[in-house]
């Protein structure tokens, strides 16, 4: 509980250091494996807003937390008065460094994120892509993380349509191969099963 209680005051304190012009955006994206779900969500305390969205069937965690940052980045960027400076809050390191990466990128979310933040930064905006760890308590955080949950359970929001990438794609063709042999070897075990006469 004392460390929890460290880092949400930490966390605190980083968050009070941003300028006061600056806008923030917590993001979180959350997967159901019993409903194969894939969802993310936003929180932006400055504007009172809140959102979830159901992304293509098939997605991943990691671009569910890519879309989580790029829709509140797109958010940012059709605001009537762009704010100087974006502060976006992430549990996902993985997706973070993604996107401040150099290298190509197969998942087209990344690549779009790229091109939102090079947007923003043409129209003034400077964006900072912050990692915050998961459950320990920053109120931001763990409202998006309940909010992408619900959106798993509820799919009451909007929907994606993402494109899928190769890595997602061959993912699922393995979990149908899988499933297929599973089935194909309980028929062939139902053959197999002596019958008493």
């Amino acid at each position: 509980m004392a460390c929890r209680h460290r880092t949400t005051s930490l966390f605190n304190t980083l968050d009070s250091s941003a300028p006061a012009t600056s806008i923030r955006a917590y993001t979180d994206g959350s997967k159901s494996s019993s409903q194969e779900t894939t969802t993310c969500a936003i929180f932006i305390p400055a504007l009172n807003k809140e959102h979830a969205w159901t992304l293509t069937k098939g997605s991943s965690i990691f671009t569910a937390e890519v879309t989580a940052i790029y829709q509140a980045l797109k958010l940012f960027y059709v605001m009537d008065d762009c704010p100087p400076e974006a502060f976006i809050y992430s549990d996902s390191s993985s997706a973070i460094t993604a996107i401040s990466s150099n290298s190509l990128s197969e998942n087209e979310a990344i690549t779009a994120t790229r091109e939102i933040i090079a947007s923003l930064k043409s129209s003034g905006t400077r964006t900072r892509l912050t990692w915050i760890p998961s459950h320990t308590g920053i109120e931001g955080n763990e409202r998006t993380d309940r909010l992408a949950a619900t959106e798993c359970n509820t799919r009451d929001g909007e929907e994606v349509h993402n494109s899928l990438s190769p890595k997602e794609m061959v993912s699922i063709i393995r979990a149908n191969w899988a499933s297929s042999l599973a089935v194909s070897a309980e028929r062939s075990l139902r053959l197999l099963t002596p019958l008493a006469l």
